[in-house]
């Protein structure tokens, strides 16, 4: 991450003292360290969301029962033969009827 070695760390150290002053220090190390203690949280939660969606396949999704006023099957109506198709010159037949 960062090459700090002690010699650096203890100049910033000493920069941070004079700035900032000796009472209000220990409030602002706090402070620091909890804003990088949540961006770690942070971090953290998003490489676990991009490795859960790279790993697995999503589930499908559940499907809707039909409403009880749509119909159960949607079929569109066949178009009559044309003049060329076989079948073309026998008339139409209606439905037979069914006893009951």
């Amino acid at each position: 991450m960062l090459n700090i070695g002690p010699q650096e760390l203890l100049l910033i150290l000493i920069v941070a003292l004079i700035v900032v002053g000796p009472q209000r220090l220990p409030e602002l190390s706090r402070q620091i360290g909890k804003g990088l203690r949540e961006l770690r949280k942070v971090q953290d939660e998003v490489k676990g969301t991009a490795k859960l969606d790279l790993d697995e396949p999503k589930p499908p999704a559940p499907r809707k029962p039909a409403s009880p006023t749509a119909p159960a099957v949607h079929r569109t109506p066949r178009p009559a033969p044309t003049a060329s198709e076989p079948g073309a010159d026998e008339p139409a037949q209606p439905p037979a009827e069914q006893a009951g």
